[in-house]
């Protein structure tokens, strides 16, 4: 019941491909990619006593359609059982990655379709997992407006090659197009407050003060630095008069300079008539 057919199989480019008419799937002998031709969730193909296959319609028993959402996330589940080895793993690596930054389904998703695109086109297969995943995370964040630094989406799980990632990134930018999306700095300043001190009460402190200058930022030819969501953070310390955050402490959590720090906040306070730190502490900003 196995026949031999002319195919190349896509994952190894072997030729040495079987198809199965009872099981309805077409297998490559070597590297074992399985292409689904005849769903089992919509056709049952039973075999009389000889073993042959009985043409005959569904009556509605095991193997018969389903219908409803059941029926889509088994499609979804079938549909997925179809991918190799090599492009489950690397899901799972920009699975893992992905989960240090948000537990966002649809983030989940938009990566696993960026992937498999790129897997297809040959566009990352030469790179390592780690790499492949820190670029696609990086890009998936971006381009849901919720951006991170290379240097935290390369070091907080696999220790990845910065450069490499950077290359990555615009290979990918090549194929899906470049984001031009205004950043979120709620978000990113969120993500930098919980760095510094996980604390509902701290982060919600950092963003009024976010609040506060965005739209005198708006307002004036400030270009925001990288360093804004830290020096907001420091400001928010300040104004509220926080004994358990320290300009240390925001540097060591967050990988940056007391210099970039200091020098990004006396930017911020001189929108607001200030020369230094100490003229807002323990004062309402106005």
């Amino acid at each position: 019941m196995t026949s031999n057919y002319t195919y190349t199989c896509e994952e190894c480019s072997s030729k040495s491909v079987s198809f199965n008419e009872r099981l309805g799937e077409m297998t490559c002998d070597e590297c074992g990619l399985v292409i689904i031709t005849e769903l089992f969730e919509e056709t049952v193909l039973p075999v009389d006593k000889k073993g042959d296959i009985v043409h005959s319609p569904d009556r509605g028993k095991l193997g018969s359609v389903i219908n409803g959402k059941l029926g889509k996330v088994a499609k979804h589940h079938h549909a997925k059982s179809n991918y190799s080895s090599y492009i489950m793993r690397g899901l799972s690596f920009c699975k893992i990655l992905l989960a240090n930054f948000t537990s966002s389904s649809s983030i989940r998703d938009r990566c696993e379709e960026i992937y498999i695109t790129l897997y297809r086109k040959n566009i990352i297969n030469r790179s390592s997992y780690e790499d492949r995943a820190c670029a696609i995370v990086y890009y998936c964040l971006l381009e849901n407006n919720t951006p991170v630094k290379y240097a935290d989406v390369c070091s907080i799980e696999f220790q990845s090659d910065k450069s490499k990632v950077i290359k990555l990134v615009k290979k990918i930018k090549k194929t899906f197009g470049k984001v031009t999306k205004p950043i979120d700095y709620r978000y990113e300043i969120e993500r930098v407050a919980v760095q510094v001190l996980n604390n509902v009460g701290f982060v919600q402190q950092c963003l009024d003060i976010h609040d506060y200058f965005q739209p005198i930022i708006n307002e004036s030819n400030y270009n925001i630095p990288t360093s804004y969501p830290v020096a907001i953070a420091w400001i928010a310390t300040n104004v509220n008069c926080r004994t358990d955050v320290t300009a240390s402490m925001i540097s060591r959590n967050c990988n940056i300079s007391r210099w970039s720090i200091r020098n990004t906040t006396n930017r911020l306070l001189e929108l607001i008539g200030k020369k230094e730190v100490k003229e807002i502490r323990g004062k309402e900003l106005k």
